[in-house]
């Protein structure tokens, strides 16, 4: 069995429920299922991370495709700089719910993956990758889009850790408690 290394993010920042923040697009027209101006900061600012610190540059990229049941691009956009930056493809080709057959993709791939998704359903792509829910924790906080998990797997066995991004003023490096 092959080395296998994922990275796996939140898309960044979303509009508020209260209004405070909205969505926009990159020409600025309202969205609701775009990134707000701090996610699109956000975006812009992970575009140079990764190579730094430790965060290896990810060789293949992975966000949810847009459908009629979901209509977000907001991770799509969050990697929108990086992609450009590191001339790369996004990969669109699963959606929100279909994150073991994402997990299956990613099982046959090599080198560095960068997934980023819907906060939601990253647990669930998490445990279809490792085969189990007690390597990471099993809910990713509403308010945090500041954090990387790192997924390796080598002779068939998983390791697991978590790094803040520390990108944007207020991010935190504390982890996400594996009991949660």
């Amino acid at each position: 069995m092959a080395a296998l290394r994922i990275m796996i993010i939140r898309h960044a920042e979303k509009p508020t429920d209260d209004g405070q923040a909205q969505g926009v697009t990159l020409a600025g027209a309202l969205d609701p299922d775009d990134l707000s101006v701090r996610g699109w900061q956000r975006a812009g600012a992970l575009a140079t991370r990764f190579d730094r610190d430790g965060l290896p540059r990810p060789e293949w990229l992975f966000a949810p495709g847009v459908t009629e049941r979901y209509r977000s691009t907001r991770a799509m956009h969050t990697l929108q700089p990086l992609a450009a930056l590191r001339d790369r493809v996004i990969s669109t080709r699963f959606t929100v719910g279909e994150e073991t057959a994402l997990a299956e993709e990613l099982a046959r791939r090599s080198g560095w993956l960068l997934v980023a998704w819907e906060h939601k359903s990253l647990v669930a792509l998490a445990n279809a990758l490792v085969g189990s829910d007690r390597l990471t924790p099993q809910r990713w906080p509403d308010d945090r889009f500041d954090l990387v998990w790192i997924l390796r797997r080598k002779r068939g066995s998983w390791t697991f850790r978590q790094v803040g991004q520390s990108l944007l003023d207020g991010d935190s490096d504390a982890p996400i408690d594996i009991d949660v």
